[in-house]
């Protein structure tokens, strides 16, 4: 694998209220892979991006991107914060909607959070003068995207309070074209052995599973 770290102008990514003004980090994702796929021998069907806390909301903003989850197999978030725009006058958690317009069905999708998180709240709320959606509902809407929120989730206990919710599957039979993973207990982290939960080789399992020609 060839793993790349790109650093955010300002230490920040597109779509936080306080990432660099004018900054199209969309755009600057799309030419580093044309950039990397030009100079290395890469397989353009696997490629993944994963984030944690604005990484992970930018990760959901390139998933929603109509291009970028066009060229991106798989895509995994953990703490994810979600701006969806706007402000936190009159904040409902349950009811925020984060505008998304994939460019394919079925978007495989990761999202890792803890239910202790004072941050990002899994319950959503106020934060940088936005209403942040509360964590199950920003699952539910992706559900909706992927086209799953008709047929429920599979609920897994993973022990010790930590949950996994996995809505569809491929036509080969695996499981989960959108996950959850609930840590109980786990605050703004990525999770290392936390509860007997660790994130990494849990991202890792989930995007190995995809390649842009996985049948869906």
């Amino acid at each position: 694998m060839i793993i790349v770290y790109p650093q955010g102008q300002s230490n920040s990514w597109q779509g936080a209220p306080y990432s660099a003004p004018g900054v199209n980090d969309v755009e600057f994702t799309q030419e580093l892979i044309a950039n990397l796929t030009a100079s290395y021998c890469i397989d353009k069907t696997r490629i993944y991006v994963s984030g944690q806390s604005n990484g992970g909301g930018f990760v959901g903003t390139l998933a929603c991107d109509a291009v970028m989850s066009t060229q991106i197999a798989a895509f995994a978030a953990n703490s994810g914060a979600f701006y969806p725009g706007g402000t936190d006058a009159n904040c409902v958690p349950t009811a925020v909607h984060v505008p998304c317009s994939p460019g394919r069905a079925h978007v495989p999708f990761l999202e890792i959070h803890g239910n202790a998180d004072q941050t990002i709240s899994y319950t959503g709320g106020s934060h940088n003068n936005e209403c942040m959606p509360d964590i199950p509902t920003y699952i539910q809407e992706w559900a909706s995207l992927d086209g799953y929120s008709g047929g429920g989730n599979i609920t897994t206990s993973l022990g010790n309070g930590n949950m996994m919710y996995q809505f569809g599957q491929s036509v080969n039979g695996t499981l989960g074209v959108l996950t959850h993973i609930m840590v109980n207990g786990l605050g703004h982290a990525w999770a290392s052995n936390f509860n007997g939960f660790s994130a990494s080789p849990a991202v890792m399992s989930f995007l190995n599973q995809w390649s842009l020609n996985t049948p869906l």
